[in-house]
């Protein structure tokens, strides 16, 4: 199957058409000038991505202009030289997927000895697009149900969705929990993981194909309008998530998180009712570890060609579904309808007369005789439970809590291989087996090769499953 699986990817990345960008990449521009404004053509320009330890170069045109295409999502430090003057370093400088930032350069006369670092304040991006990013930092410091990531979509402008306290059990875990983004229909918005389209070919684009454990989540962007033509398949907006790379140190992290019904308020319905508080047991563990890969003394020596970062979260949920109906009441079952002569009963909120369809006349005090009940209605009538004591919500005369599961796992591996400046090439792989004892397709592999000022890319979407 792996032998396949890689035949597969080689196939589509020859067979791929060249595009000029690509979804998790974005751009960086600015113009270098000393003191006075004048530009200055000619300085060179490094672009380094602090985690990585990656370099790119670039020289400014005539017009003092230079520019970094398809430049990945992450955290860089952009240097200008030019002899005569100070060398500048503008640090950490965050760049979000999708966007066109500038970053202009002020040099000041002196010598290339002198460096100047001037850490980076919020740079402009393209005001063309409406976006909101929310980061790896803010995922991490946000109260999520059921950790999931996109649910802090719902926190940009215009959209629109669940309770984000509402916490997610069963199929929930895969919602975005967005239903609407600017009045659009839940199916004209889309959902990405590194540009792969991520939603379920018969559902709409509130249903992810995989719950993205959210440590190995970037950042979570949410464009809602004027986003370019290259984000297509959606009319309302897009949820794009970016998975995180491994860098040149290895990092890594372990968690737990809890609930128990016994830290929980009662829901107002079994409150009212006199009814315990529903039992909720979740627990959901992992870990997450990225760094190099590396051979000491030979391959990868200085640890700036090939990263990995892996990721995997287990999840065990054991709660109820608060259900409520309307159930046929002792009475009923054995003919009495006598109830429904009260105008103000709750079943109508008007009397009822029940007729004898065989003379067409009421039924006296509403009651049918028993020689005149059917055994098998009778039998379907006892299959409904009995009506709840003490419960009447509007017609609702039942409240039930039938026991559900979610025994889920989440794995969520990515490699990047940047064999030059100029070239890298990501290959990702999530999959989310063992959920409800359903087959269904959850994997997703997103292929990109990047190479100067061109990108070719490849999407495979799997049907890996286990059950």
């Amino acid at each position: 199957m792996v032998r396949s699986l890689a035949a597969a990817l080689a196939v589509l990345l020859l067979a791929a058409p060249p595009a000029s960008a690509q979804f998790d990449s974005a751009q960086i521009s600015g113009v270098v000038a000393d003191s006075t404004g004048a530009v200055l053509p000619g300085a060179d320009v490094t672009l380094k991505n602090v985690g990585t330890g990656n370099e790119q170069r670039a020289v400014t045109n005539e017009a003092g202009l230079y520019t970094f295409p398809n430049v990945p999502v992450g955290t860089y430090n952009i240097t200008s030289a030019l002899a005569g003057f100070n060398t500048v370093t503008k640090a950490g400088v965050q760049l979000s997927a999708g966007l066109n930032i500038r970053v202009d350069m002020q040099l000041q006369l002196g010598t290339l000895a002198e460096t100047i670092q001037v850490q980076a304040t919020a740079t402009m991006a393209d005001t063309a697009v409406l976006a909101r990013t929310v980061r790896a930092e803010q995922l991490a410091e946000t109260p999520l149900s059921g950790r999931r990531a996109a649910m802090v979509a719902q926190l940009s402008a215009g959209v629109v969705g669940g309770n984000m306290g509402t916490f997610g059990t069963g199929t929930g875990t895969f919602f975005t929990g967005v239903t609407s983004i600017n009045g659009g229909r839940t199916d004209e918005f889309l959902t990405t993981v590194d540009g792969a389209p991520s939603i379920r070919v018969r559902a709409a684009g509130g249903f992810t194909m995989g719950a993205q454990n959210v440590d190995t989540v970037a950042e979570v962007q949410v464009l809602t309008t004027n986003y370019q033509a290259e984000f297509g398949r959606s009319s309302a907006g897009q949820i794009r998530m970016v998975t995180k790379s491994g860098t040149q140190q290895f990092h890594g992290n372990a968690f737990w998180s809890g609930q128990r019904d016994g830290w929980d308020a009662n829901s107002w319905a079994r409150n009212r009712a006199g009814l315990e508080k529903s039992p909720h047991h979740y627990n959901s563990g992992g870990f997450t570890l990225g760094g190099p890969i590396y051979i000491p003394g030979t391959f990868n020596e200085n640890r700036q060609k090939l990263f990995f970062f892996w990721g995997e979260e287990w999840v065990r949920d054991r709660s109820v579904e608060e259900q409520q109906g309307i159930v046929p009441s002792l009475a009923m079952r054995n003919g009495d309808f006598s109830e429904l002569l009260n105008p103000t009963n709750p079943y109508f909120n008007r009397a009822r007369i029940i007729t004898d369809p065989l003379t067409g006349r009421p039924f006296p005090n509403n009651v049918i005789p028993t020689n005149r009940i059917s055994p098998n209605g009778r039998a379907l009538l006892n299959a409904f439970p009995l009506p709840t004591p003490g419960f009447q919500q509007g017609a609702n005369n039942w409240i039930g809590a039938p026991p559900v599961f979610n025994n889920q796992r989440k794995d969520s591996v990515k490699v990047d291989w940047v064999p030059s400046a100029d070239h890298r090439l990501a290959v990702r792989h999530t999959w989310a087996p063992n959920i409800w004892n359903d087959p269904e397709p959850l994997g997703a592999y997103a292929t990109v090769w990047d190479y100067p000022g061109r990108t070719l890319a490849a999407t495979l979407t799997s049907t890996l499953s286990r059950s």
